[in-house]
Order: structure tokens, then C-alpha cells, then sequence
């Protein structure tokens, strides 16, 4: 199985794994597909060791993953719109969740279906920008919508499976 990206300061950087690498075996169980690697991740708790079988640049070696939180967990959450969470999307969680846009953002983490249902946000959306600003940082959505005035339309730029699009919001009053 070839891992597609290696999250900064995460368990298997720590290991000394790199994205391309090729895990042959953990735990003594073959990986042939990302669904084997799910399956020994199922029986394991933060903190519990993985021994696993790498091959990188033609050579195998074994390496041990101390398993942790996922980053999204750990991040500190802003909360705008009346209920929905954000995270600032580090390059922890854009390899976690597989995020295209390079230039930070933040992550929908938690979103009442009643406000998604109205806005057309999803959980797991990355905003990226407000009207024609970049948006690097939770905290950079929480001051711009908060600096719209009451009533006036604004729009989201959003990322979603990799693709980049606006949503016009307007703010209650």
C-alpha cells in the first residue's frame, strides 16, 4: 500500500515514513489496499504501537508507529454563524484530510444539519477565501464575517473533494 501523504509532526514522520513509501505489512498482517491498513487501525488506541514492514527507495526496513489523535482532533476550534466549528487547516490537516489548497484555510468540523441545510456548507469544507480575500486561519473567517455588516450578502469560497467554488450568504441582522 503506497502512503499518499505524511502528516508534519504525526506518528508516521515520527517513524521516519515518507509519502511514497510502500507499507508491506503491519502487525504481521499483509497490506495489499488501504482497506487491510483500516483493519489493523481498527483494533488500536491512541497511544498503542504499529510494527511495520516499509519499502522506500529500494530497500526494506521495519519501522514502529506510536499511534495518536488526529490532528483535527487536537486543533483549536473557532465557532462563527451559530454553531459552526472551524479549525485552521495546518499541513497536519491538510494531509489528513487530504486538502488541495496549499495556502492554509479552515476546516468545517462541525456543522448543525439545520445551518448546512441553509447555506449549502458541508462538514469537511475548507473556506478559503471571503468575497476577494484569502483566508488562511479559522480566526480570519471569525473577524471577516464579524466585520460584514447586518444584512449585507457575502461570499464563501469553499473547497470541497478538491474542487474550489462560492457560496453567497447573506448575515441576519
Amino acid at each position: 500500500m503506497t502512503v499518499r501523504a505524511v502528516a508534519p509532526g504525526g506518528p508516521a514522520e515520527k517513524a521516519g515514513i515518507k509519502a511514497n513509501d510502500i507499507l508491506v505489512k503491519a502487525n504481521d498482517r499483509p497490506l495489499r489496499t488501504y482497506l487491510d491498513w483500516e483493519a489493523v487501525k481498527l483494533d488500536l488506541k491512541v497511544g498503542d504501537p504499529i510494527n511495520v514492514t516499509v519499502k522506500s527507495a529500494g530497500t526494506t526496513s521495519e519501522r514502529r508507529i506510536i499511534t495518536g489523535d488526529l490532528p483535527t482532533l487536537n486543533a483549536a476550534r473557532v465557532r462563527v454563524l451559530q454553531g459552526l466549528d472551524l479549525v485552521t487547516v495546518t499541513p497536519a490537516i491538510r494531509a489528513e484530510r487530504n486538502v488541495r489548497n496549499e495556502n492554509g484555510g479552515a476546516l468545517v468540523v462541525k456543522i448543525p444539519s439545520d445551518i448546512s441545510t441553509d447555506t449549502g456548507i458541508l462538514q469537511n469544507d475548507v473556506i478559503y477565501g471571503i468575497d476577494q480575500r484569502p483566508i488562511k486561519t479559522a480566526d480570519e473567517v471569525a473577524r471577516a464575517i464579524g466585520a460584514v455588516p447586518a444584512g449585507q450578502a457575502f461570499r464563501l469560497w469553499i473547497e470541497r473533494s478538491g474542487q474550489g467554488f462560492p457560496i453567497t450568504l447573506r448575515k441576519n441582522p
